[in-house]
């Protein structure tokens, strides 16, 4: 279960005090002066959130003084201030990394093996981007889940893929990162390579019903060649994969879009030159 100090939106932590504490969003409302509807404009992001009502908050969601502090300031990243959403973002971050510091390993495998959190570490970069999970779950194709949008955004925090700019937005960290790849051990490396490939033959797959025909390309051939010719094949599609990727950062027009580009070159049959293996 989501604990209520891991959100990283004060949406989704009212949303978790609710369901925690077992709560009607109508006694909620009614206890810091305020209507039911207007509530729920509230919590899908529609309306504002006046931080004077933190503590009427606090006190009807019977929070402790630590729960009470992260509410506040999760409500200060949406401020007008940019030294104040900066400050409320240093605070997010150090209390993570003394929070998770034992799990970044982990957290960093599941960077890497799901999807939808390499996904995000690009929508960042795309006008109008909202570090609200409820935006991010439906803003994604295919949709995915409120908690797995704030799940990897938490991930992405941790390992120092994603960071506050100097106005305090979320965006891309001009910095190192505090976990790469190769920091992951070998077979779990290769594990969520394997885990993260496999979801996008699926999403591929469903591209063709779900994407109009301009939105995307497919294509595919198929030939014969030498080991020697594939050892020369490997490396040209590695260098074309590279040379797309920089060419996507030579920003003209900001990016509003998320693509994944996947290059596939599989064996078709056996070695033709030697008796198949019988493995029966």
């Amino acid at each position: 279960m989501t604990e209520l100090l891991d959100t990283v939106d004060h949406r989704r932590f009212l949303q978790l005090a609710l369901e925690q504490r077992g709560l009607a969003a109508k006694d909620l409302a009614a206890a810091i002066g305020r209507s039911r509807p207007w509530l729920s404009l509230m919590l899908a992001g529609q309306r504002p959130l006046d931080p004077e009502l933190v503590a009427p908050l606090a006190d009807a969601l019977r929070l402790d003084h630590t729960e009470h502090t992260h509410l506040a300031t999760l409500v200060d990243l949406e401020a007008a201030s940019p030294r104040a959403r900066r400050n409320a973002w240093a605070t997010i971050l150090a209390t993570r990394a003394q929070r998770t510091s034992p799990q970044l390993l982990e957290e960093t495998a599941q960077a890497f093996s799901r999807w939808w959190v390499q996904a995000i570490a690009e929508l960042v970069e795309c006008d109008g981007f909202r570090p609200d999970p409820r935006w991010i779950a439906r803003t994604l194709v295919p949709p995915i889940t409120e908690a797995q949008a704030e799940q990897a955004l938490r991930t992405l925090l941790d390992v120092g893929v994603l960071a506050p700019d100097e106005h305090g937005q979320l965006g891309p960290s001009r910095q190192e990162p505090t976990w790469a790849p190769h920091d992951l051990p070998e077979g779990v490396l290769s594990q969520a390579s394997r885990e993260s490939q496999t979801a996008f033959f699926r999403i591929a797959a469903d591209a063709f019903d779900r994407h109009r025909y301009n939105e995307r390309h497919s294509a595919l051939v198929t030939f014969s060649v030498s080991e020697e010719q594939l050892g020369i094949l490997r490396a040209r599609l590695l260098e074309l994969e590279r040379e797309l990727v920089m060419l996507s950062h030579e920003r003209g027009e900001s990016p509003n879009r998320v693509y994944a580009l996947g290059t596939q070159l599989i064996p078709l049959s056996e070695f033709t030159d030697c008796e198949p293996v019988d493995e029966g």
